[in-house]
């Protein structure tokens, strides 16, 4: 019967909060904790991006219920972590899990995977600067075995999406990694998947890093 401090009286789930620190050696905090959501769906985690050039200084991509159904929210923040603007990405039935995104010219790629079809996939979406829908979602894997442990990065300067695989299991849920290209014109697949690893036991937790020019990849 007691509102929470968003005013509303709906059943508090995960918390989303973020502070601005200073760039400076003192790391000092630029102003009191900001709340983004009280009621966020912990599977899709957090993913936040720097983009300087846009009208905002960052981007937070997380998912929350509507109508009790997860869905990918977008949270513009200015430079004190401030919460600007606010959209709800995708409309659809299903979970939704492990959310991440790339800053590109003119906008951002979004990418996440949810099981609206029965079974887990990525899909991806282009928005502009001002968050808007720049095209159709789209469908970037199609194979039976669960998608999870997305991760949204550059190969050789484009954005190159990874993810741990269970396709063709020979235990349940045992996965291996892959990726793919995808534009960031419209966020469809660049050209075909590739398999990174192949092995028997699970390969999950993927994690790229740039080294010396050279893209390196990473996982458990």
């Amino acid at each position: 019967s007691k509102p929470a401090e968003d005013g509303r009286l709906e059943p508090l789930r995960a918390r989303i909060a973020v502070r601005a620190f200073a760039a400076d050696g003192a790391r000092a905090a630029l102003a009191d904790e900001q709340a983004i959501s009280l009621r966020a769906h912990s599977l899709g985690g957090l993913d936040l991006l720097s983009d300087p050039a846009g009208p905002n200084q960052g981007l937070a991509l997380w998912t929350g219920l509507d109508k009790g159904e997860p869905q990918v929210f977008l949270t513009a923040l200015g430079a004190d972590g401030k919460r600007g603007q606010q959209r709800m990405l995708t409309r659809k039935s299903g979970d939704t899990s492990t959310v991440s995104g790339l800053a590109v010219d003119g906008g951002y790629l979004v990418t996440w995977v949810d099981e609206r079809s029965g079974d887990a996939e990525v899909y991806a979406s282009r928005v502009g600067r001002t968050l808007e829908k720049a095209g159709p979602e789209q469908r970037i894997t199609t194979s039976d075995g669960a998608a999870s442990e997305l991760i949204l990065t550059r190969v050789a300067g484009k954005p190159y999406a990874i993810w741990a695989d269970a396709r063709a299991a020979t235990q349940p849920g045992w996965a291996d990694i892959y990726g793919a290209f995808l534009r960031p014109a419209d966020a469809a697949r660049d050209g075909g998947e590739h398999r990174l690893s192949s092995t028997v036991p699970h390969s999950f937790a993927p994690h790229v890093s740039a080294l010396e020019g050279t893209s390196i990849l990473a996982w458990i």
